[in-house]
């Protein structure tokens, strides 16, 4: 009650004003800027957490001021209670009509720097205030709100302190699930909701990634589980893909064996041409290996140093390290436990899936899965694939044919080039993926905005004429696809409104056995559900189902078969 009534008597006071309240310029903005220096708990989430707090105390403390100095009061008890309020007690008055926004961010694995700035508009507020004067609920619920606030900084910087004291590694990796809980907590709450609108153009404005890298054990004894997954491959970008909003989705591997074999590791870098990375998947041979320990260290460094990253908070980004053996602890590589941390600071959670029934595999997948708050999951050695072929598989197969070769390429030569080397891909794929890979690869494509930027890539002339983003006779003659240009001017428009006319059919057709073919696999799946959510696809889908759900993402409620 001490709170509400302090605020009462603020906002009465600050309607006794001077003159100079009117004189007021429109817009008021502070600009400002923080530096936070990472401590080795943070995460980049953490660490950007921690900067947006700090920032945001800035800002306040200037608004805050600003406000106050702006005001006279009209008498010695108000004034007095007045200047009893905090300064970020005066700016949150503002809430709901300051307009923030971050200018600048970057990260560089240590020092997160932000840049922003914050507006409030004269009438907007002086609306604001009197409303505020009028709701002692809302005065209350705010100052409540700061005292949860408060004490949520509070456990925050006590967390800090364990973890620079914490004398085990399962120690310290309890407390670093719970500090970046807490901050991630803290910056979600009603609170820092309130005070802090932010507005982030850039983010804002781009479509939302997942990355997802399979770090994938090829020695011998693998055999089945690289086969399922190379058969589940288009089923998980289809799960993941119906996502919404719908994300930008991006695949990688790490393909490694062992010193002594044919290669140490092969690396497909993360890619959101889809094709692409399934053509250099359908590559990978099992062979080699024939004792316990693997170059898992290795792959598993690589895929947390190596790989491109995205760094933009809101960006999913997931490991699988999937393997029936543990890695050889002997040689000179970086271990996985400096793996681990350094993936927790980037903000990369690490699944693990265990092939088999080895225990030091089991032991170490656990615990790289609980350091870096991911999952470990248990399958089968041949990896728990479960399959049906459906009667629509062959027909989607030969649709998928046809789209892939209908497509034409426009631009500079590069370009071109570019393009035809997609379809030179999409066909190697037909040839050598069976129907039922075809027919789910034919509906990732269609059916999702991942799956359109797989099939066209750039700078495809039906789609961009479809979309109204070029007309035919603004292209060039040099930039046309050259079986256009082999053709009479007068001929070319037919030629094009034909394929405009083949491609919405083609899509069409693929969209109606899509839902055909599901409702064909809920009749076969009924009985068998023990199989269903024990499959790899279903255990990836969930897994990836609870982790996204953290960044705003909200899946599907089953998996794509």
């Amino acid at each position: 009650m001490k709170d509400s009534i302090r605020f009462t008597l603020v906002l009465s006071a600050l309607f006794f004003l001077s003159p100079g309240f009117e004189a007021w310029a429109k817009t008021k903005t502070f600009v400002r800027e923080y530096t936070y220096n990472a401590s080795e708990a943070d995460s980049k989430l953490s660490a950007r957490a921690m900067a947006l707090i700090q920032i945001k105390e800035l800002l306040f403390e200037e608004l805050g001021t600003y406000v106050r100095s702006t005001f006279t009061m009209c008498a010695v008890e108000t004034e007095s209670a007045f200047k009893e309020m905090s300064i970020s007690e005066l700016a949150s008055m503002c809430a709901g009509v300051t307009q923030t926004k971050i200018l600048e961010e970057t990260w560089n694995g240590e020092i997160y720097y932000l840049k922003a700035k914050i507006s409030v508009e004269e009438d907007d507020l002086k609306r604001h205030l009197k409303e505020m004067e009028k709701n002692r609920n809302e005065l209350d619920k705010m100052a409540m709100l700061k005292r949860k606030a408060d004490s949520a900084i509070a456990e925050i910087e006590q967390l800090k302190k364990e973890l620079r004291l914490a004398a085990s590694m399962r120690e310290k990796s309890r407390l670093e699930k719970l500090y970046l809980e807490r901050t991630s907590r803290y910056t979600s709450s009603e609170w820092f909701k309130r005070n802090w609108a932010w507005e982030h153009e850039q983010v804002d404005q781009q479509q939302p990634k997942m990355e997802v890298v399979f770090v994938l054990d090829a020695t011998g004894s693998m055999g089945g589980m690289i086969a399922n997954a190379k058969d589940k491959i288009w089923s998980i970008a289809s799960s993941l893909a119906q996502a919404e909003p719908a994300p930008h989705l991006s695949f990688g591997l790490v393909a490694f064996r062992d010193i002594r074999d044919a290669y140490v590791t092969k690396q497909v870098s993360l890619t959101s041409d889809i094709d692409q990375f399934y053509y250099k998947l359908m590559a990978i041979k099992a062979a080699g290996g024939g004792d316990t320990p693997e170059s898992v260290n290795q792959a598993l460094a690589e895929a947390v140093f190596d790989f491109q990253w995205d760094d933009d908070p809101g960006t999913y980004r997931s490991i699988f390290l999937v393997g029936d053996s543990p890695p050889h602890m002997n040689y000179n590589d970086v271990k996985y436990q400096k793996s681990c941390a350094a993936a927790v600071k980037k903000d990369i959670i690490i699944n693990t899936i265990q092939c088999g029934s080895n225990v030091a595999t089991a032991r170490i997948w656990t615990e790289i899965a609980d350091f870096t708050n991911g999952e470990h999951l248990k399958l089968t050695a041949a990896g728990s694939g479960y399959a049906v072929t459906t009667p629509y598989d062959l027909e989607l197969k030969k649709l998928a044919r046809e789209l892939d070769q209908g497509r034409m390429y426009h631009g500079t030569e590069k370009q071109r080039r570019a393009g035809n080397a997609k379809k030179d891909v999409s066909d190697r794929i037909y040839k050598e993926a069976n129907a039922e890979e075809s027919a789910k690869r034919a509906i990732y494509n269609v059916t999702t905005k991942s799956g359109k930027g797989n099939f066209l890539g750039e700078n495809e002339l039906i789609n961009d004429i479809m979309e109204g983003e070029v007309e035919l006779e603004d292209v060039a003659e040099e930039s046309l696809p050259a079986s256009l240009q082999a053709l009479p001017a007068e001929n070319r428009g037919k030629v094009v409104q034909a394929k405009v006319k083949q491609r919405k059919k083609l899509e069409n057709r693929i969209a109606e056995l899509d839902l055909k073919r599901d409702e064909y696999l809920r009749e076969q799946m009924a009985g068998d559900k023990t199989a269903v959510d024990s499959s790899f696809n279903s255990q990836i889908f969930h897994t990836l189902k609870r982790q996204t759900s953290k960044k705003k993402f909200r899946s599907a409620n089953a998996p794509k078969f």
